[in-house]
């Protein structure tokens, strides 16, 4: 597999454990977190998750989620067209 550029809501689906589909991006996430640097986040992606997030649950379980995040994800300055290109490296 090459790169993969996750959508907000994969990551929205567990970080809030959204049924159904909390185990197949579960499985997304691991299989990225065990592949460095395959999985891209869009900057804005993070704001975005960080303020879904916490209006669900709380701002210190938003912060360690994302912070766990970034640990394994490349987080990349989006821009169309150029971040189209980010997905066919």
């Amino acid at each position: 597999m090459k790169n993969i550029f996750l959508d907000c809501d994969i990551l929205l689906d567990v970080a809030l454990e959204r049924e159904p589909f909390y185990h197949a991006s579960s499985e997304l996430l691991n299989y990225l977190e065990a592949h460095p640097n395959t999985g891209f986040i869009a900057w804005h992606s993070i704001s975005n998750l960080f303020y879904i997030f916490y209006k669900a649950s709380s701002k210190e379980e938003a912060k360690n989620f994302i912070l766990e995040l970034c640990q394994f994800r490349n987080i990349k300055k989006i821009n169309y067209p150029a971040g189209l290109l980010y997905a066919h490296k």
